[in-house]
């Protein structure tokens, strides 16, 4: 896992209980993690008791129901609004409050732009 996702993981884990897309769990800090304070499994089936689902400090990344289910966030929300990876990963950083960082053009790709910016103008005149 790269360091800025296990960055993303830990900032959604301090959100827990603003992230809207967990809602359904009301999640509630106990202990060393988010206990869901509902019945609802992660399955989305109604279970017996409150507190089956938890996110344990320690593994921020990783849904833990206690059925025996697991699920990733970055699953859960990609199912959630079926979205691509590179969606998942920028819908994770929104939600964690991180900014992604800017990606780098190589110099050819920089000189590839500047080019067609150039014969844009050069038309234009």
């Amino acid at each position: 896992m790269s360091e800025l996702l296990q960055h993303i993981y830990s900032r959604l884990y301090d959100r827990i209980p603003e992230i809207a897309e967990l809602d359904k769990f009301a999640f509630k800090l106990q202990g060393k993690g988010y206990r869901s304070t509902t019945g609802l499994r992660l399955s989305g089936e109604e279970g017996k008791s409150p507190g089956a689902v938890v996110i344990y400090e320690d593994r921020p990344g990783v849904i833990k129901d206690f059925s025996g289910d697991s699920m990733s966030i970055w699953d859960y929300i990609q199912q959630q609004y079926n979205l691509s990876q590179s969606e998942t990963y920028k819908k994770l950083a929104e939600l964690a409050g991180v900014e992604l960082p800017k990606r780098h053009l190589s110099p050819a790709q920089l000189e590839r732009i500047k080019q067609q910016q150039r014969i844009g103008k050069l038309r234009e005149d």
